[in-house]
Protein backbone atom coordinates (compact mmCIF):
# COMPACT_ATOMS: atom_id res chain seq x y z
CA UNK A 1 0.00 0.00 0.00
CA UNK A 2 2.79 2.47 0.57
CA UNK A 3 4.65 1.96 -2.53
CA UNK A 4 1.71 2.45 -4.63
CA UNK A 5 0.86 5.66 -2.20
CA UNK A 6 4.68 6.93 -3.29
CA UNK A 7 3.99 5.76 -7.04
CA UNK A 8 0.92 8.20 -6.80
CA UNK A 9 2.45 10.77 -5.26
CA UNK A 10 5.05 10.52 -7.26
CA UNK A 11 3.14 10.41 -10.73
CA UNK A 12 1.12 13.67 -9.43
CA UNK A 13 3.80 15.50 -8.89
CA UNK A 14 5.31 14.77 -12.28
CA UNK A 15 2.13 16.08 -13.43
CA UNK A 16 1.98 19.02 -11.51
CA UNK A 17 5.54 19.85 -12.15
CA UNK A 18 6.81 22.58 -13.94
CA UNK A 19 10.00 22.80 -15.23
CA UNK A 20 12.23 26.60 -14.28
CA UNK A 21 12.45 28.29 -17.60
CA UNK A 22 16.10 30.21 -17.69
CA UNK A 23 18.33 31.72 -20.86
CA UNK A 24 20.26 28.74 -21.86
CA UNK A 25 24.23 29.14 -22.32
CA UNK A 26 26.24 26.97 -25.07
CA UNK A 27 26.04 23.72 -23.18
CA UNK A 28 22.20 24.38 -22.44
CA UNK A 29 22.83 25.37 -18.73
CA UNK A 30 20.84 27.88 -16.99
CA UNK A 31 22.15 30.92 -17.57
CA UNK A 32 20.99 34.53 -16.21
CA UNK A 33 21.57 35.89 -19.41
CA UNK A 34 23.63 36.00 -22.49
CA UNK A 35 24.39 38.17 -25.35
CA UNK A 36 24.99 37.39 -28.96
CA UNK A 37 26.96 39.52 -31.90
CA UNK A 38 25.87 37.36 -35.24
CA UNK A 39 28.79 38.32 -37.42
CA UNK A 40 28.20 39.07 -41.05
CA UNK A 41 29.07 36.54 -43.93
CA UNK A 42 32.88 37.40 -45.43
CA UNK A 43 33.68 35.47 -47.97
CA UNK A 44 36.93 35.89 -47.31
CA UNK A 45 37.64 35.22 -43.90
CA UNK A 46 39.87 31.84 -43.13
CA UNK A 47 36.98 30.91 -40.27
CA UNK A 48 34.61 28.94 -41.90
CA UNK A 49 32.09 29.86 -40.22
CA UNK A 50 32.29 33.54 -40.87
CA UNK A 51 32.10 32.56 -44.97
CA UNK A 52 28.84 31.22 -44.07
CA UNK A 53 27.76 33.61 -42.00
CA UNK A 54 26.47 31.29 -39.40
CA UNK A 55 29.21 32.46 -37.11
CA UNK A 56 28.70 34.36 -33.68
CA UNK A 57 30.74 35.74 -30.75
CA UNK A 58 29.12 34.96 -26.83
CA UNK A 59 29.57 36.39 -23.74
CA UNK A 60 26.61 35.62 -20.58
CA UNK A 61 26.79 36.36 -16.75
CA UNK A 62 29.33 33.65 -16.02
CA UNK A 63 31.77 34.12 -18.85
CA UNK A 64 31.84 37.77 -19.20
CA UNK A 65 34.89 38.45 -17.58
CA UNK A 66 36.48 36.39 -20.58
CA UNK A 67 35.06 38.99 -22.98
CA UNK A 68 33.62 38.29 -26.57
CA UNK A 69 34.17 34.12 -27.33
CA UNK A 70 34.12 32.99 -30.59
CA UNK A 71 31.89 30.14 -31.21
CA UNK A 72 32.63 26.84 -32.94
CA UNK A 73 29.15 26.16 -33.44
CA UNK A 74 26.99 28.06 -35.97
CA UNK A 75 24.27 29.45 -35.68
CA UNK A 76 22.11 27.50 -37.70
CA UNK A 77 23.10 24.53 -35.68
CA UNK A 78 20.68 23.13 -32.32
CA UNK A 79 23.39 22.71 -30.18
CA UNK A 80 24.13 26.53 -28.76
CA UNK A 81 22.69 28.79 -26.64
CA UNK A 82 20.07 30.43 -29.06
CA UNK A 83 18.74 27.21 -29.97
CA UNK A 84 18.97 25.50 -26.16
CA UNK A 85 17.02 28.90 -25.34
CA UNK A 86 13.82 28.71 -28.20
CA UNK A 87 13.51 24.78 -27.18
CA UNK A 88 11.78 25.69 -24.19
CA UNK A 89 9.31 27.53 -26.57
CA UNK A 90 9.03 24.79 -28.88
CA UNK A 91 8.42 22.25 -25.93
CA UNK A 92 5.69 24.19 -24.65
CA UNK A 93 3.96 25.54 -27.67
CA UNK A 94 0.68 23.80 -26.41
CA UNK A 95 1.27 23.90 -22.57
CA UNK A 96 -1.94 25.17 -20.64
CA UNK A 97 1.07 26.43 -17.99
CA UNK A 98 3.03 28.50 -20.25
CA UNK A 99 2.59 31.76 -21.96
CA UNK A 100 4.55 32.18 -25.46
CA UNK A 101 4.92 34.56 -27.95
CA UNK A 102 7.12 35.20 -31.23
CA UNK A 103 6.81 39.00 -32.61
CA UNK A 104 8.51 40.44 -35.52
CA UNK A 105 8.28 42.99 -38.20
CA UNK A 106 9.62 40.85 -41.00
CA UNK A 107 7.64 37.38 -40.04
CA UNK A 108 7.03 34.38 -42.62
CA UNK A 109 7.98 30.96 -43.04
CA UNK A 110 11.00 28.73 -41.82
CA UNK A 111 12.82 29.45 -45.08
CA UNK A 112 12.63 32.74 -44.18
CA UNK A 113 9.97 34.06 -47.13
CA UNK A 114 9.54 37.42 -45.07
CA UNK A 115 6.18 39.29 -44.67
CA UNK A 116 6.53 43.22 -43.53
CA UNK A 117 4.55 44.55 -41.38
CA UNK A 118 5.83 48.64 -41.66
CA UNK A 119 2.86 50.09 -39.37
CA UNK A 120 3.14 48.07 -36.15
CA UNK A 121 6.85 48.57 -34.28
CA UNK A 122 10.17 47.84 -35.82
CA UNK A 123 10.36 45.02 -32.80
CA UNK A 124 11.98 41.33 -32.66
CA UNK A 125 11.95 38.96 -30.05
CA UNK A 126 10.60 35.93 -28.27
CA UNK A 127 8.96 35.59 -24.83
CA UNK A 128 7.82 32.21 -22.55
CA UNK A 129 6.85 32.55 -19.24
CA UNK A 130 4.74 30.11 -16.79
CA UNK A 131 3.82 30.90 -13.40
CA UNK A 132 7.40 31.46 -11.63
CA UNK A 133 9.70 32.72 -14.36
CA UNK A 134 10.49 33.20 -18.17
CA UNK A 135 12.48 34.02 -20.87
CA UNK A 136 12.56 37.37 -23.27
CA UNK A 137 15.00 37.03 -26.03
CA UNK A 138 15.34 41.10 -28.08
CA UNK A 139 16.94 40.49 -31.56
CA UNK A 140 17.37 41.83 -34.70
CA UNK A 141 17.04 39.15 -37.28
CA UNK A 142 13.93 39.52 -39.57
CA UNK A 143 11.67 36.19 -40.54
CA UNK A 144 13.10 34.21 -36.90
CA UNK A 145 12.53 32.33 -35.09
CA UNK A 146 10.30 29.86 -37.07
CA UNK A 147 7.60 29.02 -34.91
CA UNK A 148 7.42 25.72 -34.56
CA UNK A 149 10.63 24.22 -34.48
CA UNK A 150 14.16 26.03 -34.67
CA UNK A 151 15.76 26.63 -38.01
CA UNK A 152 18.14 29.72 -39.26
CA UNK A 153 17.43 31.13 -42.72
CA UNK A 154 19.76 31.26 -45.26
CA UNK A 155 19.01 34.90 -46.00
CA UNK A 156 19.76 35.84 -42.20
CA UNK A 157 23.01 34.66 -42.66
CA UNK A 158 24.32 38.32 -45.14
CA UNK A 159 24.56 41.05 -42.20
CA UNK A 160 25.82 41.15 -38.72
CA UNK A 161 22.80 40.95 -35.78
CA UNK A 162 22.17 41.31 -32.35
CA UNK A 163 20.33 39.52 -29.57
CA UNK A 164 19.93 39.75 -25.41
CA UNK A 165 18.22 37.11 -23.31
CA UNK A 166 17.24 37.98 -19.84
CA UNK A 167 15.69 35.69 -17.36
CA UNK A 168 12.74 37.08 -15.28
CA UNK A 169 10.58 36.48 -12.17
CA UNK A 170 7.69 36.33 -13.55
CA UNK A 171 5.84 38.02 -10.58
CA UNK A 172 8.37 40.53 -10.53
CA UNK A 173 8.51 41.54 -14.42
CA UNK A 174 5.54 40.64 -16.34
CA UNK A 175 3.12 43.62 -15.86
CA UNK A 176 6.36 45.81 -16.53
CA UNK A 177 6.64 43.81 -19.48
CA UNK A 178 3.57 43.87 -20.84
CA UNK A 179 3.35 47.56 -20.74
CA UNK A 180 6.57 47.98 -22.54
CA UNK A 181 5.15 45.26 -25.14
CA UNK A 182 1.76 47.10 -25.12
CA UNK A 183 3.66 50.49 -26.19
CA UNK A 184 5.51 49.16 -29.09
CA UNK A 185 2.04 47.16 -30.48
CA UNK A 186 4.17 44.33 -31.67
CA UNK A 187 3.42 42.45 -34.60
CA UNK A 188 2.88 38.65 -33.13
CA UNK A 189 2.85 35.86 -35.51
CA UNK A 190 2.64 33.32 -32.83
CA UNK A 191 1.95 32.97 -29.41
CA UNK A 192 -0.10 30.90 -26.63
CA UNK A 193 -1.72 32.81 -23.88
CA UNK A 194 -3.13 30.63 -21.11
CA UNK A 195 -6.61 31.52 -19.39
CA UNK A 196 -4.66 31.82 -16.38
CA UNK A 197 -2.46 34.64 -17.28
CA UNK A 198 -4.71 36.98 -18.56
CA UNK A 199 -6.91 38.03 -14.70
CA UNK A 200 -3.38 38.92 -13.90
CA UNK A 201 -1.88 40.10 -16.92
CA UNK A 202 -4.65 41.74 -18.62
CA UNK A 203 -2.61 43.42 -21.34
CA UNK A 204 -1.13 40.30 -22.92
CA UNK A 205 -4.39 39.65 -24.52
CA UNK A 206 -3.88 43.16 -26.58
CA UNK A 207 -0.44 42.58 -27.15
CA UNK A 208 -0.57 39.10 -28.61
CA UNK A 209 -3.73 40.20 -30.86
CA UNK A 210 -1.38 42.66 -32.13
CA UNK A 211 -4.02 45.86 -31.12
CA UNK A 212 -2.74 48.95 -30.43
CA UNK A 213 -2.44 50.98 -27.23
CA UNK A 214 -6.33 52.77 -26.34
CA UNK A 215 -6.79 56.20 -26.21
CA UNK A 216 -4.87 58.13 -23.06
CA UNK A 217 -1.69 55.16 -23.02
CA UNK A 218 1.14 57.23 -23.00
CA UNK A 219 4.10 57.37 -25.84
CA UNK A 220 6.71 56.13 -24.49
CA UNK A 221 7.79 54.38 -20.68
CA UNK A 222 10.96 53.32 -19.03
CA UNK A 223 10.52 50.57 -16.90
CA UNK A 224 12.85 50.33 -14.07
CA UNK A 225 13.63 45.90 -14.35
CA UNK A 226 15.65 43.27 -12.27
CA UNK A 227 17.02 39.89 -14.10
CA UNK A 228 15.89 36.72 -11.80
CA UNK A 229 20.14 36.95 -10.69
CA UNK A 230 20.12 40.53 -10.09
CA UNK A 231 21.30 42.93 -13.06
CA UNK A 232 19.62 45.43 -12.89
CA UNK A 233 17.91 47.00 -16.62
CA UNK A 234 16.07 49.81 -17.65
CA UNK A 235 14.08 49.36 -20.38
CA UNK A 236 13.01 51.94 -23.28
CA UNK A 237 9.82 51.56 -25.01
CA UNK A 238 8.18 53.90 -28.01
CA UNK A 239 5.32 53.65 -29.69
CA UNK A 240 4.95 54.60 -32.82
CA UNK A 241 2.85 58.38 -31.71
CA UNK A 242 6.23 59.11 -30.07
CA UNK A 243 6.76 60.12 -33.70
CA UNK A 244 10.81 61.04 -32.74
CA UNK A 245 14.24 59.33 -32.55
CA UNK A 246 14.80 56.73 -29.52
CA UNK A 247 18.00 56.97 -29.04
CA UNK A 248 18.53 61.36 -29.50
CA UNK A 249 14.80 61.97 -28.27
CA UNK A 250 14.37 59.51 -25.28
CA UNK A 251 17.49 57.28 -24.04
CA UNK A 252 20.52 59.95 -24.37
CA UNK A 253 18.54 62.50 -22.34
CA UNK A 254 17.11 60.37 -19.51
CA UNK A 255 20.74 58.71 -19.43
CA UNK A 256 22.32 61.54 -19.49
CA UNK A 257 25.02 60.32 -21.72
CA UNK A 258 26.85 60.42 -25.44
CA UNK A 259 26.18 57.41 -26.92
CA UNK A 260 27.49 55.52 -29.90
CA UNK A 261 24.47 53.95 -31.60
CA UNK A 262 25.25 51.04 -34.48
CA UNK A 263 22.03 50.38 -36.20
CA UNK A 264 21.20 50.20 -39.96
CA UNK A 265 21.75 52.95 -41.76
CA UNK A 266 20.62 51.83 -45.30
CA UNK A 267 16.94 52.55 -45.62
CA UNK A 268 15.02 55.77 -45.79
CA UNK A 269 16.03 58.76 -43.73
CA UNK A 270 19.09 57.44 -42.06
CA UNK A 271 19.93 60.04 -39.39
CA UNK A 272 23.08 61.92 -39.14
CA UNK A 273 24.86 62.36 -36.09
CA UNK A 274 22.76 64.11 -34.02
CA UNK A 275 25.30 66.95 -32.32
CA UNK A 276 22.72 69.19 -30.33
CA UNK A 277 23.70 72.99 -29.90
CA UNK A 278 26.80 72.96 -27.22
CA UNK A 279 25.66 72.55 -23.69
CA UNK A 280 21.95 72.01 -24.03
CA UNK A 281 22.08 68.26 -25.11
CA UNK A 282 23.88 64.76 -25.55
CA UNK A 283 25.77 63.42 -28.50
CA UNK A 284 23.95 60.54 -30.67
CA UNK A 285 26.84 59.55 -32.84
CA UNK A 286 26.54 56.64 -35.60
CA UNK A 287 29.00 54.26 -35.54
CA UNK A 288 30.37 53.59 -38.80
CA UNK A 289 32.64 50.81 -38.11
CA UNK A 290 33.40 48.75 -35.43
CA UNK A 291 35.77 45.23 -34.42
CA UNK A 292 34.47 43.18 -32.18
CA UNK A 293 37.01 40.34 -31.25
CA UNK A 294 39.43 41.86 -33.88
CA UNK A 295 37.06 40.89 -36.46
CA UNK A 296 36.08 44.37 -38.49
CA UNK A 297 33.70 45.29 -40.22
CA UNK A 298 31.38 48.57 -41.71
CA UNK A 299 27.78 49.20 -40.41
CA UNK A 300 26.67 48.80 -43.86
CA UNK A 301 27.07 45.04 -42.99
CA UNK A 302 25.38 45.32 -39.47
CA UNK A 303 21.92 44.85 -39.26
CA UNK A 304 22.08 44.62 -34.94
CA UNK A 305 20.88 47.42 -33.13
CA UNK A 306 23.00 48.41 -29.94
CA UNK A 307 24.33 51.42 -27.93
CA UNK A 308 27.19 52.14 -25.60
CA UNK A 309 27.53 55.25 -23.80
CA UNK A 310 30.49 57.09 -24.57
CA UNK A 311 32.07 57.25 -21.46
CA UNK A 312 33.12 54.61 -18.55
CA UNK A 313 31.60 57.02 -16.00
CA UNK A 314 27.69 56.20 -17.41
CA UNK A 315 28.72 52.66 -18.66
CA UNK A 316 25.66 51.82 -19.73
CA UNK A 317 25.51 49.01 -22.70
CA UNK A 318 22.02 49.15 -25.07
CA UNK A 319 20.90 45.81 -26.77
CA UNK A 320 16.87 47.02 -28.81
CA UNK A 321 15.10 46.71 -32.24
CA UNK A 322 15.04 49.95 -33.61
CA UNK A 323 17.09 51.89 -36.61
CA UNK A 324 17.95 55.95 -36.61
CA UNK A 325 16.04 56.81 -39.81
CA UNK A 326 13.06 59.53 -40.17
CA UNK A 327 11.07 56.37 -41.25
CA UNK A 328 11.40 54.46 -37.79
CA UNK A 329 10.19 58.00 -36.05
CA UNK A 330 6.45 56.35 -36.46
CA UNK A 331 7.34 52.54 -35.36
CA UNK A 332 7.28 51.45 -32.03
CA UNK A 333 10.69 49.66 -30.73
CA UNK A 334 12.54 49.78 -27.77
CA UNK A 335 15.70 49.27 -26.27
CA UNK A 336 17.14 47.59 -22.96
CA UNK A 337 19.51 49.50 -21.30
CA UNK A 338 22.46 47.55 -18.58
CA UNK A 339 25.47 48.48 -16.67
CA UNK A 340 28.01 46.17 -16.43
CA UNK A 341 31.87 46.75 -15.51
CA UNK A 342 32.74 43.64 -17.82
CA UNK A 343 30.62 43.67 -20.44
CA UNK A 344 30.75 47.92 -21.17
CA UNK A 345 34.29 48.06 -22.43
CA UNK A 346 33.62 44.93 -24.54
CA UNK A 347 31.18 47.20 -26.71
CA UNK A 348 33.16 50.41 -26.04
CA UNK A 349 36.25 48.99 -27.46
CA UNK A 350 34.63 47.51 -30.29
CA UNK A 351 33.90 50.84 -31.73
CA UNK A 352 36.67 51.62 -34.72
CA UNK A 353 34.84 54.71 -36.55
CA UNK A 354 32.06 57.25 -35.66
CA UNK A 355 30.69 59.45 -37.87
CA UNK A 356 31.41 62.71 -36.14
CA UNK A 357 29.61 66.01 -36.82
CA UNK A 358 30.98 69.10 -36.40
CA UNK A 359 29.37 72.93 -34.28
CA UNK A 360 25.93 72.90 -35.95
CA UNK A 361 24.66 75.78 -37.74
CA UNK A 362 21.80 77.34 -36.03
CA UNK A 363 19.09 79.35 -38.39
CA UNK A 364 16.03 81.49 -36.73
CA UNK A 365 16.91 79.47 -33.33
CA UNK A 366 16.42 76.49 -34.70
CA UNK A 367 19.46 73.58 -35.18
CA UNK A 368 20.76 72.93 -38.80
CA UNK A 369 22.70 69.89 -39.42
CA UNK A 370 26.53 70.47 -39.98
CA UNK A 371 29.21 68.50 -41.90
CA UNK A 372 29.71 65.41 -41.14
CA UNK A 373 33.21 63.68 -41.67
CA UNK A 374 33.88 59.53 -40.34
CA UNK A 375 36.68 59.25 -37.32
CA UNK A 376 39.84 57.10 -37.70
CA UNK A 377 39.79 53.90 -35.76
CA UNK A 378 41.25 54.20 -32.25
CA UNK A 379 39.91 57.66 -32.15
CA UNK A 380 37.05 58.48 -29.54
Amino acid sequence: MMQLLVVGLTALFAATYTAALSCKDQAGKDVDWFVVYKLPQQSTSDVQLIKEGTAFLYMDAKTKKDGWKLTTVGMDKKDQAVAYTLQQVYDNLESADHFHMMYNDEHGSSHGEGKSDGYRAHSKGTAVFNQKDGVWLIHSIPAFPPPEAYGFAEKSKKYGQSMMCITFNTTKSLEELSQQWYRHHLSVYASKLPLEFIPKYPLLGEIVASNPPSAGVSFSRIANLQSKGGLKLTHFAKNRKFDQDLYSKFVAPELKSNLYVETWLRGLGDLKSGCPIPNLGQTVYNIREVNPAQIRFGSGNDHSKWAVAETAAVGYVCIGDINRQASQFSRGGGTMCFKDADIYPVYRNSVTQRELCAEPEVEDGKQKNGPFEFVPPGLY
